[in-house]
């Protein structure tokens, strides 16, 4: 007998052995193709709405991203200021808003009403730039005459919330020229101009305040800091459409600037870092707009018990032809009896590859749970590991007709023998029951050409065998208990 095995038997007790793990059976006569969840984060997929184009019988589909539905982290908006060479952020207090237009030059001339709001800054917290700015605000529309373009920006600015204009800010702005036909209409002309970044297209140009999803503007909630001085540190409102709205203290968000900001810094000789925590920050705006993705993909595998270690519980192919393997690992309650494999006859992740969740081992009856864990290989530059990226397994395994117990045997050394008892090696389960009286097997072993069991009382076993179970399924060895 080797030293792994299961012990099954037919008119029989059937055991799994192993001197790491293993099973014991005894015994009496008579693919799911689902998505594992384990594709590491998912990238953002668009919705997508049919719409009826008018005075045709054709169809248009508007794609949606459902991150436009939420409004970026804070993480999200200073990612893509440290990202950018025009982008800044800064804090500063308006001076004027004034509604105006410009002329747009081209076959036919128009006018597009325009926004002007000037601002005194008091600090740049990324980035660099003047003392003074003017955020233009253009409208998406264009008009034929001036006088329907101002009526346009007159509106618009009633329309907006001024709640907070008497307040410091915080800006997200992009600090650059503007369209070609645009001048300042009030002030210094040679004042730099600046918009204000838009992440949500799906708003108007006009929804820049903090109680919107683009949040460009974050108004502090109590009154501006001034040479004067106020509060030294000023909290800057997040979101202004809870009430009440959460807030970032100056300082925490300075700190969280420069968190990142040393982060990206400690990865900038990693190939694919800074992808990496681009994927990570738009991997939680992606759940927080569609919450009902997120959290692991329950998952249920019928087999059959003494199946051979290596025996499929789920595979799926990988065709996508990429540079790098993706990493799986699993974990939960009865991880240890599981593996997580790639399987690829060339070595070569660019050819394609499957992976696949299969037994460590052969199992005896029971229910098994294993969380199947996957990581994009986009994820592991800087060690991303998504908590909805599973798929959570149930497998339950069924005995052969005729089996009256099976259970887990793992042998230890003792002297020339080998053997499992309750408190050296693994006997488990150790009790089962024929008819209404309960047997506990107290000891398995074997030394040289014996083996015996010893029971806690007279086994009623006629009619049985026992069988031990190798890794690899088949029956190493079948003793008659007649």
């Amino acid at each position: 007998m080797t030293a792994t095995s299961v012990v099954r038997s037919r008119c029989s007790v059937f055991l799994v052995a192993c001197l790491v793990l293993a099973a014991v059976f005894l015994a009496a006569c008579g693919d799911d193709q689902a998505k594992p969840g384990t594709e590491a984060q998912p990238d953002p997929q668009p919705t997508t709405e049919t719409v009826d184009q008018p005075n045709s019988d054709s169809e248009m589909h508007v794609a949606y991203n459902p991150e436009w539905f939420v409004a970026p982290s804070l993480e999200e908006q200073i990612f893509d200021a440290l990202d950018s060479d025009s982008m800044v952020v800064l804090r500063a207090s308006l001076l004027s808003s004034t509604a105006t237009t410009e002329t747009v030059s081209g076959a036919t001339t128009t006018y597009r009403p325009v926004h002007e709001l000037r601002f005194t800054v008091h600090e740049y917290l990324e980035g660099s730039g003047p003392n003074e700015i003017v955020v233009v605000v253009q409208g998406d529309r264009t008009f034929t005459t001036e006088a329907l373009a101002q009526g346009e920006a007159n509106y618009t600015a009633e329309q907006r919330n001024t709640s907070w204009d008497n307040q410091q800010a915080v800006l997200f702005v992009e600090l650059g020229q503007l369209s070609s036909g645009y001048s300042v209409a009030a002030g210094n002309p040679s004042t730099r101009t600046a918009e204000f970044v838009r992440s949500n297209p799906l708003e108007s140009a006009w929804d820049y305040t903090v109680d919107n999803l683009s949040r460009a503007w974050l108004s502090a909630q109590v009154t501006a800091v001034t040479d004067f001085g106020q509060a030294p540190d000023p909290e800057f409102i997040t979101d202004g459409a809870k009430e009440p709205p959460p807030t970032i203290a100056l300082a925490d968000l300075k700190a969280k600037i420069a968190s990142l900001k040393a982060e990206l810094a400690g990865g900038a000789d990693i190939p694919g870092f800074e992808r990496c925590v681009r994927g990570r920050i738009l991997h939680e705006r992606y759940f927080r707009a569609s919450p009902n993705t997120a959290g692991g993909l329950a998952q249920a595998k019928p087999l059959a018990s003494g199946a051979a270690a290596g025996t499929e519980v789920y595979s799926r192919e990988n065709n996508h032809r990429e540079p790098e393997y993706n990493n799986y690992w699993l974990s939960g309650p009865d991880a240890s009896l599981f593996q997580a494999l790639d399987v690829d006859d060339d070595s070569s992740s660019a050819t394609g590859y499957t992976y696949m969740l299969s037994m460590a081992r052969p199992l005896p009856v029971g229910e098994y749970r294993v969380h199947y864990i996957g990581q994009h290989h986009t994820a592991i530059p800087c060690n991303f590991k998504p908590d909805v990226a599973y798929s959570d397994w149930t497998v339950t395994v069924t005995a052969p007709p005729g089996t009256l117990y099976e259970a887990f045997f793992d042998p230890v050394a003792l002297g020339t023998a080998v053997v499992a008892d309750d408190y050296r090696g693994q006997l488990s389960p150790a009790t089962y029951t024929s008819g209404d009286a309960s047997t506990t097997i107290e000891r398995i072993g074997w030394d040289g050409s014996r083996a015996w069991m010893e029971f806690s009382s007279v086994p009623s076993l006629a009619g049985h065998h026992v069988d031990f179970i190798e890794l690899d399924g088949s029956v190493g060895l079948r003793l008659d208990f007649d």
